[in-house]
């Protein structure tokens, strides 16, 4: 009988031992992971209309430090002066933890955000060719452990009037 109470007191440990093992491994393998195969994609509109774009999911649940983004070819869209492009992402699950809007042809970054509200760009006066880059960029927590990060780009030529 003794013998039986030792034999029942290592089979719960053992399988005590198990199922800690089983959750352990479970949630380290569920967390902290973003959500979804790729990074979800924003919508892009000009006055309201669908706006031509690229957009790469670059990198998701992933160890994103060593991506280079070269953007293929950028489509660019005639604008008129006081025409609105909006770039969205309030359907997003995961929200970005930063937005960085920039526009290629002059180096210059132009908006920053930390993902809580979308982006408004007017049409630039100057009557030039331009091209931007969006960047979406997902860490886990408040660490810097960047888990995701997509680029949207898009061009613009302002109509002379």
């Amino acid at each position: 009988m003794k013998k039986s109470f030792i034999f029942a007191g290592i089979l719960v440990i053992v399988v005590l031992i198990v199922i800690f093992t089983f959750f352990t491994l479970k949630s380290l393998n569920n967390a902290p992971y973003l959500e979804g195969k790729s990074a979800p994609v924003p919508t892009i509109t000009l006055n309201g209309n669908n706006m031509e774009h690229t957009y790469d999911s670059f990198c998701w649940n992933e160890d994103c430090s060593q991506t280079k983004h070269n953007p293929s070819s950028i489509p660019i869209t005639n604008v008129n002066k006081g025409d609105i492009i909006e770039i969205s992402w309030k359907n997003f699950k995961n929200k970005p933890n930063r937005v960085i809007l920039h526009n290629i042809t002059t180096g210059e970054n132009i908006a920053y955000h930390l993902a809580e509200s979308d982006i408004e760009i007017d049409v630039p006066e100057q009557v030039k060719q331009y091209q931007y880059e969006v960047m979406f960029q997902w860490y886990l927590g408040q660490s810097n452990d960047l888990r995701g990060e997509s680029f949207l780009n898009f061009g613009v030529n302002p109509y002379k009037e």
